[in-house]
């Protein structure tokens, strides 16, 4: 499948605009050996990818806003619940992943039960559908989806109302691409729709709907906007939905984004809010109103022209003076702001709430805490944020955003795996191009990772990281390129434990080079660096001036002789002991190598290994034959081939292409090992069109087996890397999805024999596995299975074996990151198992940690005990005080009261005795008491206070 009409803004954006419908073809093994690839948790995942749509709403009827949101890139739809009415939410809980551009949700009763039913749409071209969810219980318990109907091209807009009053919610549809305006009629009350009834099918780009009662009848009327007709439209209800007559607001809104009903100007009546952003290149900005003067409407009355690209509003009280405010998400301006109303329709200037949401998309208006004024969530594209800012003082006084959402890596763009904080372990490296970042996540141990770490956000469109020790002091440097912003750059870990210091520019002078590379080009035992650029057609490197972190200027290996070169790789083509280099012609046809003539740096004119490659987009070196040289193998994405071509003669002469495969959709990036452990080079692909990861098993004599499936939901395969991440000695493989901004890893797992400790044999050794663990004991501990210490017992000398040393995380890591601290607090009191009287309903992530079922101080005293709890040393260390001050975000020598509320949010304090120090706390905020769930309003944290009191009454 071709991709050659890619532009030239980087890979990632290549692919956000290139979506492509395929089905894959059941593909052969032939693997052999016991190799099985178990896909892990992931490293680096996104829970909304791209959040589009929020409403919020009761789902599980305990009277307070918990919110549902579409996420567009991940097709999911899901929601969170608010946990005490406070303003505390909980994780994402899944509705659906399989509405396929999820775009749109709305709630209301559909099928009158007295709960909060979902309807959404989706953007799919063709896939769409318009569907509802019923709320099973009225506690947030959906059913599967219900398909409305799949008369739908790039749905985009849904909304609740009765058009046909008969007393029941119908459900109406903006769709963009078949341009209908359209409603479903709820036959029976009970959610079984009728068929599509066409309002308008003349609205070109229609992209929003809602519904009102504009001229006083009382019925339904419904308003519309088109971005592709840039018109704003009323269509006057008849009375039952049979008929709407056509009433134009205005013709001259350059591309309509969203329309919003609400009585602007106090007046009793309904007017309209529209937002529109105008063409790709001619932005008009603007934020505008049109009063509503007995059923019809007047002129447009700007709000505002200064919102760049402005996307989505909501109106209410924000700051409570009893007029109506409007809030604006901008997608090209990043930020949400408010205007207030002074009334009438008159507004102010924009207020910026937040500044930091890239590519806004979306903005809510809700009481989430209880205190009768409106708090703000917002999402945001290319960052993943689905954020809450509360009202802090009723009249428009935000807080900072506190995070629902993973971001994941966004537009993750290359993986790599090195020992970043020398524990003995590989670490993973992340370069994000969506968000330009470069992060490093934490091997726990086990096959777990910590969360990302930031390396650096002060790149433009990351394109490639690498691992290195640029400075000779024994540990692992990390060096970058970065697209739009032409830098190659380096970050010096200042303490070999993955301390980063600030950007080293090494370069400006390449336009957009696409990736770096790191090796001892001229012999002098530093670490050199490469580069290319596509643009420049150039591939050069700069010369270490002596471990000082000092570099040359580009030296130029080949300036104009390959097209558009992407990727480049060093290694020894022709056997005389020094670092030859190699690269691809992405605009063209070619992969060649430069001969290091002297060993000193100095490279030979491009000497071609093949011109046969349609896009060559990728290529290793590798010892495929058994024969003691290096062979290559490319990628041509082209035509879909994986080829591979032998060194002959051991001196760099190739032979004709040899096949490894020819349908292999999109073929984008390679990586080698020997993953079978038999004593040759497999080969690892990812497909960026076939949205695939598999492997190759080699013969030994470079015989290739067919693809064996490694994944294939990996939208947008980025790169792949081959390592052993587990340290079991066998290599595993990890892979980057820029699509759904995912870094994943796949477990290589012998079929003979099970992890130690995978209780479940489900190739992941977590909590689950501590739970049976604990369960047997309880059962008397007969089934040897569970012996891992081998002394023939099962007891709690095998819980601290898993806990411990397979899993290698202290007592009370209840999220399993490696570290007991408050955030395992926060998980354990909101699930509200403590001290609740119900035997044997908790586990570890509940607060179980002694293995006896409850959660009581008991636990709290084990993992006290063990002296894990961050920031203090040992138990004799830690105070009965410091360690509930520390728990819950107070500073040293002072109470709750005194402690500024502008630094609750952002911090949290952790003060044992002897120590003082600042961790992010992950938007989770102590400043509030907060119930937790099923506790009769006994706060979180007044129940954190007596539970470690307790604990250490009992210590």
């Amino acid at each position: 499948m071709s991709f050659g009409g890619f532009g030239l803004s980087g890979p990632n954006e290549r692919i956000r605009h290139h979506r492509t419908r395929l089905s894959l073809e059941s593909l052969e093994s032939r693997c052999l050996l016991a190799v099985t690839f178990v896909p892990q948790d992931p490293i680096l995942d996104s829970n909304a990818t791209y959040p589009k749509s929020i409403f919020a709403a009761d789902f599980d009827g305990d009277n307070d806003a918990d919110i549902v949101v579409a996420s567009y890139i991940d097709n999911r739809v899901a929601w969170f619940e608010n946990l005490d009415g406070q303003g505390t939410y909980g994780e994402q809980q899944l509705i659906t992943e399989t509405s396929i551009g999820a775009s749109s949700v709305y709630g209301g009763d559909i099928d009158g039960d007295g709960d909060i039913d979902i309807v959404s749409t989706s953007a799919d071209t063709y896939d769409a559908d318009v569907s509802w969810y019923e709320n099973l219980d009225g506690q947030g318990t959906f059913s599967e989806q219900r398909v409305i109907s799949a008369d739908v091209s790039v749905g985009d807009s849904v909304h609740l109302a009765d058009i046909d009053g008969d007393g029941d919610l119908d459900v109406l549809s903006a769709s963009r691409s078949d341009t209908k305006v359209a409603w479903y009629p709820n036959l029976d009350g009970a959610g079984d729709f009728g068929e599509q009834e066409i309002i308008s099918d003349l609205e070109d780009g229609a992209t929003s709907v809602v519904a009102v009662d504009v001229d006083g009848d009382n019925d339904m009327d419904v308003i519309s906007g088109a971005l592709d007709s840039d018109t704003i439209k009323v269509f006057i209800n008849s009375g039952d939905g049979s008929s709407f007559e056509e009433q134009v607001v205005n013709n001259k809104a350059t591309s309509v984004t969203a329309v919003f009903a609400a009585d602007v100007d106090g007046d009793g009546d309904p007017d309209i809010v529209a937002t529109s952003r105008g063409g790709e290149q001619d932005y008009d900005n603007t934020v505008s109103w049109f009063a509503n003067e007995n059923g019809q409407f007047g002129s447009e009355r700007i709000i505002s022209v200064d919102e760049a690209g402005p996307n989505e509003l909501y109106v209410g009280d924000i700051d409570g003076d009893n007029n109506l405010d409007v809030v604006v998400a901008s997608r090209i301006g990043d930020r949400v702001a408010w205007y207030q109303n002074v009334g009438g329709g008159v507004f102010g200037a924009p207020q910026v709430i937040e500044d930091d949401a890239d590519g806004a998309s979306t903005a809510v208006l809700v009481d989430v805490d209880g205190d009768q004024d409106l708090d703000l969530f917002w999402g945001s594209r290319f960052d993943n944020k689905l954020a809450l800012q509360l009202n802090t003082d009723g009249a428009g006084t935000f807080s900072q955003p506190e995070l629902l959402t993973r971001q994941g890596a966004p537009g993750a763009q290359m993986a790599n795996a090195a020992d970043l904080d020398g524990d003995g372990d590989l670490d993973v490296l992340t370069a994000s191009f969506s968000n330009d970042q470069i992060t490093w996540s934490e091997n726990l141990g086990g096959g777990r990772f910590g969360p990302a770490n930031l390396i650096t956000d002060r790149t433009n469109g990351t394109e490639a990281a690498v691992a290195a020790d640029l400075d000779g002091d024994g540990d692992l440097d990390v060096a970058s390129s970065s697209y739009f912003d032409d830098k190659v750059s380096w970050y010096e870990n200042l303490d070999g434990q993955g301390t980063f210091g600030p950007q080293r520019i090494v370069s400006t002078d390449k336009f957009s080079p696409e990736h770096v590379f790191a090796a001892d080009l001229d012999g002098d035992e530093d670490i050199d660096l490469l580069s290319v650029s596509r643009i420049d057609s150039t591939v050069v490197w700069f010369e270490n001036l002596g471990n000082q972190g000092l570099f040359t200027a580009a030296k130029t290996i080949t300036d104009g002789g390959q097209d558009g070169p992407s990727i480049v790789r060093v290694a020894d083509l022709d056997g005389d002991g020094d670092l030859d280099v190699m690269s691809n012609g992405y605009d063209g046809t070619t992969i060649a190598w430069y001969e290091n003539l002297d060993g000193l740096g100095d490279f030979s004119e491009e000497r071609l290994i093949s011109a046969v490659l349609e896009i060559p987009t990728s290529l290793e070196a590798a010892d495929f034959d058994g024969d003691g040289d290096l062979d290559v193998v490319a990628a041509s994405g082209e035509d879909d081939r994986v080829l591979w071509f032998e060194n002959t003669d051991g001196l760099g002469q190739f032979g004709e292409e040899q096949v490894v495969s020819e349908d292999f959709d999109g073929a984008f990036y390679l990586g080698t090992a020997d993953f079978d452990d038999d004593g040759d080079i497999d080969v690892i692909a990812a497909g960026i069109v076939a949205n695939l990861v598999g492997w190759y098993e080699n013969d030994g004599s470079g015989n290739f087996s067919d693809i064996i499936e490694i994944d294939a939901n990996v939208r947008g395969a980025t790169s792949v890397v081959a390592a052993d991440l587990d340290g079991d000695g066998r290599i595993d493989a990890m892979a980057t999805s820029s699509t759904l901004d995912r870094v994943t890893w796949y477990r290589n797992v012998d079929q003979d024999g099970p992890l130690k400790g995978d209780f479940n044999e489900d190739a992941i050794v977590n909590d689950a596995d501590i739970d049976l663990l604990c369960k047997e004991i309880q059962a008397g501990g007969l089934d040897d299975d569970f012996d891992l210490t081998g002394d023939g017992s099962v007891n709690q000398a095998d819980v601290e074996e898993l806990v411990s040393r397979i899993m290698g995380i202290p007592f009370g890591d209840s999220d399993l990151n490696g570290v007991f601290d408050s955030t395992d607090f926060v998980q354990v009191f909101t699930r509200g198992q403590y001290e609740d009287s119900i035997d044997g309903n908790s586990g570890w992530a509940d607060g179980d940690w002694n293995c006896d079922g409850d959660f009581t101080s008991s636990d709290l005293v084990v993992a006290f005990q063990r002296g894990g709890y961050t920031g203090s040393v040992s138990r004799a260390a830690v105070s009965r005080d410091a360690a509930i001050a520390s728990s819950l975000g107070i500073r040293d020598n002072e109470t709750r009261e005194e402690q500024p509320t502008q630094d609750r949010p952002q911090q949290l304090i952790e003060d044992v005795g002897f120590e003082q120090r600042a961790i992010e706390s992950g938007g989770v905020d102590f400043s509030r008491e907060r119930a937790a769930p099923e506790v009769s309003k006994t706060t979180t944290d007044r129940l954190l206070r007596d539970a470690v009191d307790a604990a250490f009454t009992e210590l």
